[in-house]
Order: structure tokens, then C-alpha cells, then sequence
């Protein structure tokens, strides 16, 4: 999301720096009625009835119930940036903002923690912030970023079980709950079937470890790479891939909403990073941020 991999990788994404400006919140978009499946995680599921279906982002052998929500829910304003700003600035960007990325840990992530702690966490939701914690671990072999870590093919899926014990073990740390999301972040890259086999064997794997132990799986990546992939494979079942719960889009397109993308995650499962290396101004504080809108889930 910023300066690390991400002002290195992030920023190569998609689209161009926004211009110094201060930035109101947007107004929210309306999200159309519509049913929502839910994934039963539960090893005692209900047994199957006429309200069971099948949807193509759930493998074949997970039971899913069509529920309906509670209420439309509407996008909110995010950012992110490289280190979290001090409970004084949180304070005064919430004017603007009502969501921030967080970086968590991750043996990729080369952002320092800076005000980020178990505290910080309580203090930001206390004045209505949600959270996107986000976890840099090994990125794809054919990721062009330098000296980071990278996954082996040939352990892609020990690699992902491992990182999704570290994920778990970081958000403990800093005293996110069970139910909390926690996003992967896999930076762009660009490769052959070898490259991506081994991204979705380890993601699947990181999966399933952070679901097992009580954590709402979601990820980061470019629209047209970490996200291009995981739509197909989950929209074709492919062995050892499992899907994550939401996504968080990187399309550097300017707009900021979530529609006019027929991906396999619903509006209220996704968010999106509109823009970057923002330097945006909000109540005289002025930070360089990426901007996000943000309809999935967030931890407070």
C-alpha cells in the first residue's frame, strides 16, 4: 500500500499520482438489493434443503445458504499509507476518511510499524475507523520486486500453511479479534502457468490455515494479476485453490467505486484502491496516502 513493496511495487500498478487536494468524503454509492451467500465454515454444517445452493466461488463440497442482509450497505472512504499516523492525526482525517490499512507484519513488509499497536487499534475504532489489517508475506515467484522473498514452487503450499500461522499470530499481537479480517497482500507480477500454480497453491493454503484458526481471509493485488487469477480459478474450482472470503482491489483508475466489474465476490465483499502516492491534505494535516473505497470487511 505505500512506500515498501508497495511505493516500490504498489505504485507501479495502475495509474498516475492525484494532485495535492483536500479530499471530502464521497458520497456513498448505493449498493442493489440482492441476496448474499454466506460460506459455512462450521465442521458441523446444517444438513443441505431447498435453501442450499451452489455458488461458483464456494469448492463444490462446501455447503453455502442464500441469507439476506440485514441492510444495503454502503462504500466508505479509505487510505492507507506506509506507517500508521499518530491518534491525533486519525482524529482529524476521520472529516474525510472512515477505513485505513494497516500493515501487520509479513516477512515482505518494510513499513515500520510507527504508532501501530494493540491500542491504537481500540483507540481508531473508538471514533469509528475500520481497520484493513494487511500482511506482506512471500510474494509470487515472478515478482519483479527486488530482494524480497519469494514463494517456491515446490513448497508453494507449506509456505502459504506457515504464513497463515504468522498472519494469525501477528493479529493477536495486536489484539484483533476472532472474526477479524485479515488481508493478504500479493503485489503485481507477471509470469507463466509455473508462476501462478505456485501463488495459488500458497494463497489457497493461507486460506485455509487463517479460516481454520478463526479469521475472515481476504487479499490485495492488482486487478489485473493477483485478482485477474483467483477470478479464474475460483470461477473454475481449480484443485487446491480456496477462494478467499473478500478482496481488495489495486486499479489505479481514478474512480471511486466498486461496480462495473463482474467479479465473483459481491460489492459488500470488495474494496478498492482507486489511486496512489496522493499527497492529500485533510483539517491542515497533510499526508501521502493511497486512496481506497472500501465496502468489505474491516476490523474495529
Amino acid at each position: 500500500m505505500t512506500v515498501h513493496l508497495s511505493t516500490m511495487l504498489r505504485r507501479s500498478h495502475d495509474g498516475q499520482s492525484a494532485k495535492p487536494t483536500a479530499v471530502p468524503m464521497p458520497a456513498a454509492a448505493p449498493v442493489p438489493a440482492r441476496t448474499r451467500v454466506t460460506r459455512a465454515r462450521t465442521r458441523n454444517a446444517p444438513a443441505a434443503s431447498p435453501t442450499y445452493t451452489s455458488w461458483r466461488g464456494v469448492p463444490s463440497d462446501w455447503p453455502t445458504q442464500i441469507v439476506l442482509p440485514p441492510a444495503p450497505a454502503h462504500p466508505v472512504a479509505g487510505f492507507d499509507a506506509c506507517t500508521a499516523p499518530s491518534l491525533a492525526t486519525m482524529r482529524v482525517w476521520r472529516r474525510g476518511y472512515a477505513a485505513v490499512g494497516a500493515y501487520i507484519g509479513g516477512v515482505n513488509s518494510a513499513c515500520a510499524f510507527g504508532n501501530l499497536s494493540a491500542a491504537w487499534i481500540r483507540s481508531v475504532a473508538a471514533m469509528g475507523w475500520g481497520v484493513l489489517p494487511t500482511y506482506v508475506g512471500p510474494q509470487a515467484p515472478c515478482w519483479d520486486g527486488g530482494n524480497g522473498v519469494r514463494i517456491t514452487p515446490g513448497k508453494a503450499a507449506a509456505q502459504g500453511n506457515a504464513a497463515g500461522a504468522y498472519a494469525v499470530s501477528d493479529a493477536k499481537q495486536f489484539g484483533l479479534a476472532l472474526g477479524s479480517p485479515i488481508y493478504y497482500d500479493m503485489e503485481a507480477y507477471v509470469g507463466g502457468t509455473t508462476c501462478k500454480r505456485a501463488v495459488l497453491a500458497f494463497l489457497g493454503a493461507w486460506d485455509r490455515r487463517v479460516a481454520a484458526d478463526g479469521y475472515v481471509t481476504a487479499m490485495y493485488s492488482s486487478r489485473d494479476s493477483g485478482i485477474a487469477n483467483i477470478e479464474q480459478w475460483t470461477a473454475g474450482h481449480y484443485p487446491g485453490f480456496t477462494p478467499p472470503d473478500a478482496i481488495w482491489v489495486a486499479l489505479w483508475d481514478g474512480v471511486a467505486s466498486l461496480g462495473g466489474d463482474n467479479l465473483a465476490w459481491p460489492l459488500t465483499e470488495r474494496s478498492k484502491q482507486y489511486s496512489g502516492n496522493a499527497t492529500v491534505t485533510v483539517g491542515g494535516i497533510t499526508l501521502n496516502i493511497d486512496r481506497d473505497i472500501v465496502d468489505g470487511p474491516v476490523a474495529r
